[in-house]
């Protein structure tokens, strides 16, 4: 029997870990600091929307509760009650709105 995880689950892992340093420990939208089962990941775009974005380009960690609130919404709405410096901005600075 094979120990160790499948490979889907080492990349989900690294992928978390990744986005866990790139965004500093905080929640990409409302920039604050998450961690243990806070932690989810959000896909920006909604994986049933049409758009082929590839799924480390559109992946953020967020928090469980702005994961429910911005649901399958367009990001671009939810994002304009978002903090100017949340993590998000620094993937999306377009989405900045003066």
């Amino acid at each position: 029997k094979r120990l160790g995880r499948s490979p889907e689950v080492a990349l989900k892992l690294a992928l978390r870990l990744t986005l866990l340093i790139s965004q500093d420990g905080r929640c990409a939208y409302c920039g604050k600091m998450i961690s243990g089962p806070s932690i989810t990941l959000d896909h920006v775009w909604p994986r049933s929307g049409a758009r082929p974005i590839a799924e480390d380009e559109n992946t953020v960690l967020a928090c469980s509760d702005c994961n429910q609130k911005k649901g399958d919404r367009d990001p671009r709405a939810f994002v304009k009650k978002c903090p100017r410096d949340a993590p998000i901005f620094q993937l999306h600075p377009e989405w900045l709105t003066k």
